[in-house]
């Protein structure tokens, strides 16, 4: 099997079920962000670049370099919106709470009203990030974003 390569501005197909995907646009590396659109029948590049980002995580390689996800085209709309797009980071014992910058690496401390509506720092497994894009369009919490949501603590609202 051929591996296959991305870069930034590549978009994906996800699949969802065996009927159903949604899509995906490669960022910087490993970020990708998952357009809110779940559809049974293919699209256009540039119809589904009208879409709304639902949001933005890590993603393993093997989503694509294994042919998980299928290479649909390439758009430049994207390019560059993401860059410096920021996590959080809490620590599981004190409940302290960093901001993690993607592209230069930077950690600096930030207080729980900072953090909200950051993504947790992590890397998905595509199986994972696939579920919570089903529990997404079910309305549906999904486990993985509950395990990993901003958690209260004394630190943390420092």
């Amino acid at each position: 099997m051929k591996r296959i390569q991305k870069k930034e501005g590549d978009v994906f197909i996800v699949p969802i079920t065996d009927t159903q995907h949604c899509y995906a646009v490669a960022l910087n590396h490993p970020l990708f962000g998952f357009f809110d659109v779940l559809s049974d029948t293919e699209h256009s590049v540039s119809s589904i670049d009208r879409y709304d980002v639902l949001f933005a995580v890590w993603v393993m390689d093997y989503a694509v370099k294994k042919g998980r996800w299928r290479k649909l085209g390439h758009t430049e709309k994207f390019k560059g919106c993401f860059e410096g797009t920021r996590f959080f980071k809490q620590d599981t014992i004190n409940g302290r709470l960093t901001s993690y910058c993607d592209t230069d690496g930077s950690e600096f401390p930030i207080s729980y009203n900072e953090a909200i509506g950051l993504e947790a720092a992590a890397v998905w497994d595509p199986e994972h990030v696939e579920q919570r894009l089903r529990d997404h369009f079910a309305g549906v919490p999904n486990k993985w974003v509950e395990i990993m949501k901003l958690k209260s603590s004394p630190h943390s609202h420092s």
